[in-house]
């Protein structure tokens, strides 16, 4: 029941992430100046794809006490995961908190930048998880267990959105139309490492959803 559960999580999750990220591009332009006192209205969308994550998270662990097919990565998937959201969690905190200050010349500043760095440490941490995710799902992959090949798009797609958010820190240092072209080409970016997103989840919730099936049954891997 537990590895039914725990695919199921990793399944589901990796469809929320695709979802709500695809929805965090789409309108993180349009609702950038819509607030609900200090928080932008597209950081809510950050909410389900944190309890997303952190369901892959928890079903990696689980899977390391598997007693047919132990994930020996299970741990450090959970352990990087869990950094993970926990650096991004702070950066839209951070945020808000930049949001909500209205008379500081100092505090606003200071908070925006350290959500921006946190931001850009929270998809280089992305980036290790998937990482490692990947090398796990291949092993289940020459095992037939895993049944799509588990690329390396989840992995370029953190990369480069990590040099996407680099590009928006350096933006806030710059003005005029230097600025905006950096903004733009950052934005870019980021749309694309959406779509690499979604190249590389969409895989793993197939291979999820019969996962536990082909775990059970050796004779439905030929």
């Amino acid at each position: 029941m537990e590895r039914i559960q725990s695919a199921k999580f990793i399944s589901s999750g990796s469809l929320m992430i695709l979802f709500f990220y695809v929805f965090l591009g789409i309108f993180s332009y349009g609702l950038r100046n819509t607030t609900i006192p200090g928080i932008y209205v597209f950081q809510l969308l950050y909410i389900p794809i944190i309890i997303a994550f952190a369901g892959i998270g928890f079903a990696s662990h689980n899977l390391r006490f598997d007693s047919e097919e132990p994930w020996e990565r299970g741990k450090t998937i959970a352990l990087l995961l869990v950094t993970s959201l926990t650096i991004l969690t702070l950066a839209q905190l951070s945020l808000i908190t930049a949001g909500m200050d209205d008379g500081g010349n100092i505090i606003r500043p200071s908070f925006f930048y350290i959500g921006d760095v946190l931001m850009i440490m929270s998809c280089l941490a992305f980036t290790l998880s998937f990482f490692f995710l990947r090398k796990q799902l291949l092993t289940l992959y020459f095992k037939k267990i895993v049944v799509k090949y588990p690329n390396y798009l989840p992995i370029i797609a953190f990369t480069i959105q990590t040099f996407s958010y680099c590009l928006f820190f350096y933006a806030s240092f710059t003005s005029g139309d230097i600025q905006t072209i950096i903004d733009i080409v950052g934005i870019v970016i980021a749309a694309i490492s959406i779509l690499l997103l979604i190249g590389g989840l969409i895989p793993i919730n197939i291979s999820f959803r019969a996962y536990s099936h082909l775990v059970e049954d050796e004779s439905l891997r030929n």
